[in-house]
């Protein structure tokens, strides 16, 4: 059975995004995890460079704003569950290998989303603000889908 547990923010050790190792080549292909998600995000198969190991070219629509994207500069590979929520909401006690694991994870669907760096800073890590964001068609379900990645992380929800 689990259990979800809804609580203010609690108290955790300081949030370092040093902490949380990110973009890493888990599979050795040379392609790191934000590549990753680029090339499994693009509607259209990605032109890499000549060693194969960075996207140079693909089309993404962001979530967030419905924006059609080209430029792989434009674009950040946005947490779901932010890092900081992450931390704040029980990951602050795992272990370097753990946070390692949960900031590139490409096993869970949704957790790792590329989107238009513009809309993922101006929402910054906040939950509220995250949770409240209209996603393309105008409903919003960043919500829900927020809530969705806590639960196999075994990570509480985090109220107002």
């Amino acid at each position: 059975m689990l259990i979800l547990l809804l609580s203010p923010a609690l108290a955790a050790e300081p949030y370092d995004r040093a902490l949380y190792r990110h973009w890493i080549d888990a599979d050795g292909d040379c392609q790191d995890t934000r590549e990753e998600v680029l090339i499994a995000e693009s509607l259209v198969v990605v032109q890499l460079d000549q060693p194969g190991c960075k996207v140079l070219v693909g089309l993404w629509v962001c979530p967030y704003t419905g924006s059609v994207v080209t430029d792989r500069r434009q674009i950040d590979i946005d947490h779901m569950v932010p890092l900081a929520e992450a931390h704040a909401s029980g990951a602050d006690i795992w272990d370097e290998e753990r946070r390692q694991a949960y900031a590139n994870d490409l096993d869970k669907p949704d957790s790792l989303v590329a989107v238009l760096a513009g809309a993922n800073r101006s929402k910054g890590p906040d939950p509220i603000r995250r949770s409240t964001a209209s996603s393309v068609g105008g409903a919003s379900t960043c919500g829900v889908k927020r809530r969705s990645k806590l639960t196999p992380y075994r990570l509480a929800i985090l109220t107002p």
